[in-house]
């Protein structure tokens, strides 16, 4: 289940201390699961507000000219598209951060050309260093040519995606394992200092409920505030992680 929302919650997060608000049902899907940890981002609830009030201000001048008096909820479900504002976050519009999901066309898509067989004689450095400028940050775009062997053309892929992940993360990244079925307490840590938590508290609440597997998510030395300020690190880490 995705988070339902409390529409007297100007965030749209479940009231930490209550467990059973928090997705445990069954897997939220990878985009459901970067939603979850994006709208709970500081700068993109900050990017959210600034650009809400700019298109607002719009909105009010507009009415000059015959448009609904007050358009503001209607905005807030519907989000921007602002090339500026959005890229950071990898998506193509800011939505407000308390709708439970933000619907098709949130997150940003990578594009590919058709090309035709010559093109993939050029040698395939070439082929992306032509579209650099539309590609964005940390993100490679390839071709492929349905009339010749996948095989072939991905084996060429893979070399040249390797070397420049080489050169710009210093190696070929492997998979890491992820506990996905600890997420939501993450969720519930970050929700929780955000309502105003201790870290004692939110340990004692979270932890008590569930045994993290982690071993050092379990005990530091005993120290309750201190486990609690861990296990919140851990969930701001693992929010940027899961949305960058």
């Amino acid at each position: 289940m995705a988070l339902i929302t409390d529409p007297k919650n100007s965030l749209g997060v479940p009231r930490w201390m209550d467990a059973k608000a928090y997705p445990s049902d069954r897997p939220l899907s990878a985009s459901q699961w970067r939603w979850e940890f994006l709208r709970r981002r500081p700068d993109y609830r900050k990017a959210w507000v600034d650009h809400f009030d700019k298109c607002q201000a719009r909105y009010d001048e507009m009415d000059k000219d015959g448009l609904l008096k007050d358009r503001r909820e209607e905005y807030r479900g519907v989000g921007s598209t602002w090339r500026d504002v959005c890229e950071p976050f990898g998506v193509e519009r800011i939505a407000a951060p308390w709708l439970a999901e933000p619907g098709v066309h949130f997150w940003r898509t990578t594009y590919g050309w058709a090309m035709g067989a010559p093109s993939l004689d050029v040698p395939i450095e070439s082929i992306v260093d032509r579209h650099n400028e539309l590609e964005y940050k940390g993100i490679m775009l390839f071709a492929f040519d349905i009339n010749r062997p996948f095989k072939e053309q991905a084996e060429r892929v893979q070399h040249f995606f390797e070397a420049r992940q080489r050169e710009e993360r210093g190696g070929v990244l492997k998979p890491q394992r992820q506990h996905v079925s600890l997420w939501p307490n993450y969720l519930r840590a970050l929700d929780a200092r955000d309502q105003g938590a201790t870290f004692e508290q939110l340990w004692s609440a979270i932890v008590g409920s569930v045994l993290l597997v982690e071993e050092h998510d379990r005990r530091v030395d005993g120290n309750t505030p201190a486990a609690g300020h861990q296990l919140w690190e851990q969930a701001q880490n693992l929010m940027f992680k899961v949305t960058s």
